[in-house]
Protein backbone atom coordinates (compact mmCIF):
# COMPACT_ATOMS: atom_id res chain seq x y z
CA UNK A 1 0.00 0.00 0.00
CA UNK A 2 1.17 3.66 -1.09
CA UNK A 3 2.61 5.64 2.48
CA UNK A 4 0.53 8.94 2.73
CA UNK A 5 2.68 11.77 3.37
CA UNK A 6 3.41 15.43 2.92
CA UNK A 7 5.52 18.10 2.27
CA UNK A 8 6.55 21.33 0.44
CA UNK A 9 7.99 21.04 -2.96
CA UNK A 10 11.38 22.04 -3.63
CA UNK A 11 11.93 21.15 -7.62
CA UNK A 12 10.30 19.61 -10.23
CA UNK A 13 12.95 18.57 -12.93
CA UNK A 14 12.25 16.77 -16.30
CA UNK A 15 13.08 12.97 -16.04
CA UNK A 16 15.29 12.77 -19.16
CA UNK A 17 16.34 9.55 -20.81
CA UNK A 18 19.84 8.84 -21.91
CA UNK A 19 19.44 10.19 -25.27
CA UNK A 20 18.24 13.39 -23.30
CA UNK A 21 15.07 13.62 -24.50
CA UNK A 22 12.20 14.39 -22.03
CA UNK A 23 10.63 10.81 -20.44
CA UNK A 24 7.24 10.38 -21.80
CA UNK A 25 4.93 6.72 -21.76
CA UNK A 26 1.80 5.94 -23.71
CA UNK A 27 -0.74 4.40 -21.44
CA UNK A 28 -3.15 2.60 -23.74
CA UNK A 29 -7.02 1.09 -22.67
CA UNK A 30 -10.06 -0.42 -24.35
CA UNK A 31 -13.18 0.79 -22.72
CA UNK A 32 -16.48 -1.61 -22.90
CA UNK A 33 -17.09 0.05 -26.78
CA UNK A 34 -14.38 -1.59 -28.26
CA UNK A 35 -12.74 2.28 -28.57
CA UNK A 36 -9.40 2.37 -27.46
CA UNK A 37 -7.40 5.72 -25.67
CA UNK A 38 -4.44 6.38 -25.42
CA UNK A 39 -3.15 8.96 -22.38
CA UNK A 40 0.54 10.37 -23.13
CA UNK A 41 1.88 11.36 -19.81
CA UNK A 42 5.68 13.31 -19.07
CA UNK A 43 7.64 12.31 -16.18
CA UNK A 44 9.67 14.62 -13.50
CA UNK A 45 11.81 14.43 -10.47
CA UNK A 46 10.23 15.44 -7.85
CA UNK A 47 12.18 16.91 -4.30
CA UNK A 48 10.76 16.93 -1.03
CA UNK A 49 11.61 19.40 1.72
CA UNK A 50 11.18 16.41 4.11
CA UNK A 51 13.68 14.19 2.39
CA UNK A 52 11.46 12.59 -0.78
CA UNK A 53 12.59 12.40 -4.04
CA UNK A 54 10.87 10.72 -6.76
CA UNK A 55 8.86 10.79 -10.45
CA UNK A 56 5.93 12.23 -10.80
CA UNK A 57 3.96 12.65 -13.69
CA UNK A 58 1.67 15.17 -15.57
CA UNK A 59 0.13 15.38 -18.79
CA UNK A 60 2.02 18.43 -20.09
CA UNK A 61 5.84 18.94 -21.21
CA UNK A 62 6.02 21.98 -18.09
CA UNK A 63 3.85 20.03 -15.21
CA UNK A 64 1.30 21.33 -13.33
CA UNK A 65 3.63 21.48 -9.90
CA UNK A 66 3.58 24.72 -8.38
CA UNK A 67 7.34 24.91 -6.34
CA UNK A 68 7.39 26.35 -2.83
CA UNK A 69 3.47 25.35 -2.44
CA UNK A 70 2.92 22.17 0.08
CA UNK A 71 1.12 19.04 -1.05
CA UNK A 72 0.03 15.69 0.70
CA UNK A 73 0.96 12.71 -1.59
CA UNK A 74 1.08 8.89 -1.67
CA UNK A 75 4.52 7.14 -1.86
CA UNK A 76 5.37 4.27 -3.47
CA UNK A 77 8.19 2.08 -4.51
CA UNK A 78 9.16 -0.67 -6.97
CA UNK A 79 12.43 -2.15 -8.44
CA UNK A 80 13.52 -1.56 -11.79
CA UNK A 81 15.27 -3.81 -14.29
CA UNK A 82 18.09 -3.04 -12.85
CA UNK A 83 17.52 -4.42 -8.93
CA UNK A 84 17.15 -0.99 -7.69
CA UNK A 85 14.66 0.58 -5.96
CA UNK A 86 12.74 3.74 -7.14
CA UNK A 87 10.43 5.88 -5.76
CA UNK A 88 7.10 7.40 -7.45
CA UNK A 89 4.42 10.35 -6.29
CA UNK A 90 0.69 9.98 -7.08
CA UNK A 91 -2.40 11.62 -6.02
CA UNK A 92 -0.69 15.35 -5.33
CA UNK A 93 -3.05 17.43 -3.79
CA UNK A 94 -1.97 20.81 -3.47
CA UNK A 95 -2.61 22.27 -0.26
CA UNK A 96 -1.10 26.16 -0.63
CA UNK A 97 -3.28 26.19 -3.72
CA UNK A 98 -6.58 25.17 -1.67
CA UNK A 99 -5.49 27.69 1.42
CA UNK A 100 -5.24 30.85 -0.55
CA UNK A 101 -7.89 31.05 -3.08
CA UNK A 102 -10.67 30.16 -0.23
CA UNK A 103 -14.26 29.43 -1.23
CA UNK A 104 -14.67 26.93 1.78
CA UNK A 105 -12.60 24.05 -0.02
CA UNK A 106 -10.17 24.58 2.00
CA UNK A 107 -11.73 24.12 5.67
CA UNK A 108 -12.61 19.95 4.01
CA UNK A 109 -10.79 16.91 4.69
CA UNK A 110 -9.59 15.27 1.52
CA UNK A 111 -12.23 12.25 2.68
CA UNK A 112 -14.84 15.51 2.81
CA UNK A 113 -13.83 16.44 -0.53
CA UNK A 114 -14.45 13.09 -1.72
CA UNK A 115 -18.08 12.38 -0.32
CA UNK A 116 -18.67 15.83 -1.94
CA UNK A 117 -17.15 15.17 -5.56
CA UNK A 118 -18.90 11.21 -5.80
CA UNK A 119 -22.50 13.19 -4.98
CA UNK A 120 -21.23 15.68 -7.79
CA UNK A 121 -20.39 13.11 -9.82
CA UNK A 122 -23.75 10.42 -9.19
CA UNK A 123 -25.92 13.56 -10.20
CA UNK A 124 -23.98 14.74 -13.20
CA UNK A 125 -24.10 10.89 -14.61
CA UNK A 126 -27.62 10.84 -14.09
CA UNK A 127 -27.86 14.14 -15.99
CA UNK A 128 -26.50 12.56 -19.12
CA UNK A 129 -27.55 8.91 -18.52
CA UNK A 130 -29.92 8.83 -21.38
CA UNK A 131 -27.78 10.44 -24.26
CA UNK A 132 -24.44 8.90 -23.76
CA UNK A 133 -23.65 5.53 -24.54
CA UNK A 134 -22.38 3.51 -21.83
CA UNK A 135 -23.80 1.89 -18.63
CA UNK A 136 -24.56 4.62 -15.82
CA UNK A 137 -21.70 3.04 -13.47
CA UNK A 138 -19.04 3.52 -15.99
CA UNK A 139 -20.34 7.59 -16.68
CA UNK A 140 -20.11 7.80 -12.74
CA UNK A 141 -16.62 5.99 -12.24
CA UNK A 142 -15.17 7.75 -15.13
CA UNK A 143 -16.71 11.43 -13.89
CA UNK A 144 -15.73 10.58 -10.22
CA UNK A 145 -12.48 9.51 -11.55
CA UNK A 146 -11.67 13.01 -13.80
CA UNK A 147 -12.96 14.80 -10.74
CA UNK A 148 -10.12 12.76 -8.10
CA UNK A 149 -7.54 13.36 -10.44
CA UNK A 150 -7.69 17.32 -11.26
CA UNK A 151 -8.46 17.99 -7.20
CA UNK A 152 -6.66 15.63 -5.56
CA UNK A 153 -3.62 14.67 -8.04
CA UNK A 154 -3.27 18.15 -9.65
CA UNK A 155 -4.76 20.69 -7.12
CA UNK A 156 -7.42 22.77 -8.99
CA UNK A 157 -10.39 23.77 -6.79
CA UNK A 158 -12.84 21.36 -5.76
CA UNK A 159 -15.30 23.68 -6.30
CA UNK A 160 -14.91 24.68 -9.95
CA UNK A 161 -14.22 21.23 -11.43
CA UNK A 162 -17.66 19.89 -9.54
CA UNK A 163 -19.13 22.94 -11.35
CA UNK A 164 -17.62 21.91 -14.83
CA UNK A 165 -19.23 18.68 -14.17
CA UNK A 166 -22.30 19.60 -13.09
CA UNK A 167 -22.27 22.15 -16.70
CA UNK A 168 -21.27 18.70 -18.34
CA UNK A 169 -24.23 16.57 -17.41
CA UNK A 170 -26.52 19.18 -17.84
CA UNK A 171 -25.17 19.95 -21.81
CA UNK A 172 -25.67 16.63 -22.26
CA UNK A 173 -29.10 16.04 -20.85
CA UNK A 174 -30.38 18.01 -23.59
CA UNK A 175 -28.81 16.42 -26.49
CA UNK A 176 -31.08 13.80 -28.34
CA UNK A 177 -28.29 11.61 -30.22
CA UNK A 178 -25.74 9.29 -27.97
CA UNK A 179 -22.28 10.42 -27.64
CA UNK A 180 -19.54 8.63 -26.27
CA UNK A 181 -18.32 8.36 -23.05
CA UNK A 182 -14.91 9.86 -24.35
CA UNK A 183 -16.59 12.88 -25.90
CA UNK A 184 -18.37 13.91 -22.11
CA UNK A 185 -14.75 14.35 -20.97
CA UNK A 186 -13.05 15.92 -23.54
CA UNK A 187 -16.50 18.60 -22.82
CA UNK A 188 -14.90 18.53 -18.97
CA UNK A 189 -11.29 19.30 -20.38
CA UNK A 190 -12.29 22.00 -23.07
CA UNK A 191 -14.18 23.64 -20.04
CA UNK A 192 -11.27 23.48 -17.62
CA UNK A 193 -8.66 25.22 -20.66
CA UNK A 194 -11.75 27.73 -20.67
CA UNK A 195 -11.70 28.49 -17.01
CA UNK A 196 -7.96 29.38 -16.84
CA UNK A 197 -8.76 32.89 -18.26
CA UNK A 198 -13.07 33.04 -17.36
CA UNK A 199 -14.42 31.86 -14.57
CA UNK A 200 -16.58 28.46 -14.81
CA UNK A 201 -20.02 30.53 -14.28
CA UNK A 202 -19.15 32.55 -17.59
CA UNK A 203 -17.93 28.90 -19.45
CA UNK A 204 -21.18 27.80 -18.43
CA UNK A 205 -22.80 29.30 -21.26
CA UNK A 206 -22.62 27.65 -24.38
CA UNK A 207 -24.07 29.53 -26.54
CA UNK A 208 -25.31 26.77 -29.20
CA UNK A 209 -22.61 25.22 -28.80
CA UNK A 210 -22.68 21.70 -29.93
CA UNK A 211 -21.01 17.98 -28.98
CA UNK A 212 -19.61 17.73 -32.17
CA UNK A 213 -17.86 21.49 -32.35
CA UNK A 214 -16.65 20.25 -28.78
CA UNK A 215 -15.22 17.04 -30.32
CA UNK A 216 -13.80 18.85 -33.00
CA UNK A 217 -12.01 21.63 -31.37
CA UNK A 218 -10.26 19.01 -28.66
CA UNK A 219 -7.52 16.85 -28.44
CA UNK A 220 -8.01 13.43 -29.12
CA UNK A 221 -7.37 10.72 -26.10
CA UNK A 222 -8.13 12.80 -23.40
CA UNK A 223 -8.86 10.49 -20.53
CA UNK A 224 -8.81 10.69 -16.38
CA UNK A 225 -5.68 8.63 -15.29
CA UNK A 226 -6.31 6.10 -13.28
CA UNK A 227 -6.08 6.49 -9.57
CA UNK A 228 -4.52 3.02 -8.36
CA UNK A 229 -0.76 2.15 -8.39
CA UNK A 230 0.71 -0.99 -6.89
CA UNK A 231 4.18 -0.83 -5.69
CA UNK A 232 6.37 -3.43 -6.60
CA UNK A 233 9.29 -5.44 -4.23
CA UNK A 234 11.82 -3.17 -2.51
CA UNK A 235 15.26 -3.74 -2.99
CA UNK A 236 18.27 -1.85 -1.71
CA UNK A 237 18.24 1.95 -2.79
CA UNK A 238 19.82 3.48 -5.64
CA UNK A 239 19.60 6.93 -7.23
CA UNK A 240 20.21 6.54 -11.59
CA UNK A 241 20.70 9.50 -13.29
CA UNK A 242 18.95 8.29 -16.03
CA UNK A 243 16.18 6.50 -17.30
CA UNK A 244 15.38 3.40 -18.90
CA UNK A 245 12.75 2.59 -21.30
CA UNK A 246 10.83 0.84 -18.43
CA UNK A 247 12.55 2.29 -15.64
CA UNK A 248 8.75 3.61 -14.10
CA UNK A 249 5.62 1.24 -13.50
CA UNK A 250 2.97 3.41 -13.66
Amino acid sequence: MAEQRKGKLLAADKSLMKDGTHYSKMNTFTDKQGNEHKDLYYYFDLTWDNGDKGSGKSKTTEGSFKIGDEYSYEKGDFTDKSGNTRYFFTKLNNLSYKSSHGGGSSTKSPEQQKQIMNQVAFKAANSCRDSVNAEYLDVFRALREWLYTKVMDEGENSEAMSGIIKIVGKFYEKEQEKTSLQNVLKLADYYLKETKNTSWKEASQTNGTTSSQISQSQPQGQQAMKLNHQPTQKSPTSDPSTMEDDDLPF
